[in-house]
């Protein structure tokens, strides 16, 4: 009998921990945050959160970021469009030439040349 409470614990205590581990938070901002998600899409995702949050901080820093820190091309270009979609800067158009993927790119050229497709700042 106690065997079965010390197992039901354990599998307590795995599954809570495997929940916090494998769940970025729910807006990262620094690579810090990703460092305990295990799970190999997730942490993807979170990596492409903390570009676009340092994007958001400096432009420079978040391209630094997302040439060095985010190894899959195709989420290197979803940054680089995404930051396009949502920036004020008028320079943002040189991203576009960052980007490798056709499509992503011909949506990035479309964006630069009809600014209205901008994200929209403030509330929703």
């Amino acid at each position: 009998m106690r065997w079965k409470l010390v197992a039901g614990a354990v599998v307590l205590v795995v599954a809570v921990a495997g929940f916090f581990v494998t769940y970025p938070p729910a807006n990262p901002t620094e690579e810090s945050d990703c460092a305990m998600v295990l799970a190999s899409g997730k942490k993807k995702d979170c990596m492409v959160a903390v570009a676009l949050a340092t994007f958001a901080k400096d432009g420079r820093l978040g391209a630094e970021f997302t040439e060095t820190r985010i190894a899959d091309p195709l989420q290197r270009d979803f940054v680089y469009l995404e930051w396009v979609r949502a920036s004020r800067d008028p320079a943002s158009d040189a991203l576009c030439k960052q980007i490798k993927d056709a499509a992503f790119r011909g949506q990035c050229d479309t964006i630069v040349k009809r600014p209205h497709l901008k994200k929209q700042a403030g509330p929703k």
